[in-house]
């Protein structure tokens, strides 16, 4: 399914067979190959599919990748995914705790802001350490 670039199907197949690292490893793939508007577009579609344990699962896995900087951006990207396209009443009833997997999320959100802030910063200093250099 990957050779023929079936997404989609791959997808399904690795969240049905609960294969995370899998998952990610195609979702990342979509992003750094075709772009973040298909590969939000193939999440979005994803999502509005998923049956309640798929749903769970899913959600499951995003905040374990979430605690991860490097697998960080499929998470987040997954989670808004997740909420966009899922009503939340469903979201509610399909995924079994939900307020675990938030309180899960938060505190490793932060510590990434925080982390992207510091570079941020630190590329400032860079930027004028060879301003100054010329």
């Amino acid at each position: 399914l990957m050779r023929r670039k079936d997404y989609r199907q791959s997808l399904l197949m690795t969240i049905r067979m609960k294969q995370p690292a899998r998952t990610h490893s195609i979702l990342s793939a979509v992003i750094y190959e075709r772009g973040f508007t298909v590969a939000v577009d193939l999440m979005n579609n994803l999502v509005a599919t998923l049956d309640g344990e798929d749903l769970d699962v899913l959600a499951t896995w995003t905040r374990e990748w979430n605690s991860n900087f490097r697998k960080s951006l499929v998470a987040n990207l997954l989670v808004k995914s997740i909420f966009n396209n899922v009503p939340l009443a469903q979201v509610s009833d399909k995924v079994k705790g939900l307020p675990e997997i938030a309180r899960g999320f938060v505190p490793y959100s932060e510590r990434h802001i925080r982390r992207i802030n510091e570079m941020i910063s630190n590329s400032y200093m860079i930027d004028l350490a060879l301003k100054r250099m010329n």
